[in-house]
């Protein structure tokens, strides 16, 4: 019997939809569970691409197929809307679908007290400082210095998340069948004392980026929308893990058409 694990939203039409879908998939000896443990075989999102987010956190970014059903708005990563119920149990059941799979992102936190590991983000991380001020970070891609960075923080995302906040700060739309992180600046300073690039930089799969904080004594590190609050970093490494989720997907599924009808 295969537990499916259905995390949803608090929106009225996520929370109709949930219980909908666990009453099918109960009359059809499948088990729906509303926590998460290490015998869920399948997740259903019910939301947007952030409720997306909110479930593989709710799973710990776990390597088991993950099918979105948008009730929200973008839903980039959803595969179905609400009313598609039949073909959510034809999926479960047939295991007649393809998988999208995407590693993670792996940060490193060292600070004056110790070290910090966030082990993953599926869409970016974003490093900044914990009020508006300006924040200078050394920038290194594996044993490349590239500059000395000044501005309102830097975004790494991965292909994954290059249609999130990343598209919004002016990166570029990357295929997801491409292995990278794209270093994206927020408001990066330009004038007679700062010089920065103001474009993204993409780095390859198997280099680590390194930020070294330069005055910062309180900084935030931001993974798929989750703060964490750290003092005295001394620096920041971040870099793809191993880990990997999988997205369902209809056969298909076409990325450039979805960016197309999504942002065009």
């Amino acid at each position: 019997m295969k537990y499916v694990f259905i995390y949803k939203n608090n929106n009225p039409a996520s929370v109709e939809m949930a219980e909908r879908l666990a009453e099918m998939l109960s009359a059809n000896d499948l088990t729906p569970v509303s926590e998460f443990s290490n015998s869920t075989d399948f997740v259903i999102s019910i939301g947007g691409d952030g409720s997306f987010l909110r479930a593989l956190q709710a799973c710990n970014y776990a390597n088991i197929p993950v099918l979105g059903i948008k009730t929200g708005h973008l839903g980039f990563f959803c595969e179905l809307s609400c009313d598609d119920q039949d073909t959510v149990l034809d999926i479960i059941k047939s295991g007649k679908y393809a998988v999208q799979k995407h590693r993670t992102i792996r940060t490193e936190v060292s600070t004056v007290k110790g070290d910090f590991v966030l082990e993953h983000a599926l869409n970016d991380v974003l490093v900044k400082k914990d009020n508006s001020s300006l924040t200078h970070f050394k920038l290194s891609i594996g044993d490349s210095f590239i500059e000395n960075f000044s501005g309102d923080g830097l975004l790494i995302a991965s292909s994954a998340g290059s249609t999130a906040y990343n598209y919004a700060l002016g990166g570029s739309i990357v295929d997801p069948r491409l292995d990278l992180l794209q270093i994206t600046p927020m408001a990066p300073a330009n004038n007679a004392t700062y010089r920065n690039f103001t474009s993204s930089l993409l780095a390859p799969p198997d280099q680590k980026i390194l930020l070294e904080p330069i005055d910062a004594k309180k900084t935030v590190v931001i993974t798929d929308g989750l703060e964490n609050h750290y003092e005295d970093v001394t620096r920041i490494s971040v870099s793809l893990s191993d880990n990997e989720i999988q997205i369902v997907r209809l056969p298909g599924y076409d990325f450039w058409g979805k960016v197309k009808s999504k942002f065009l």
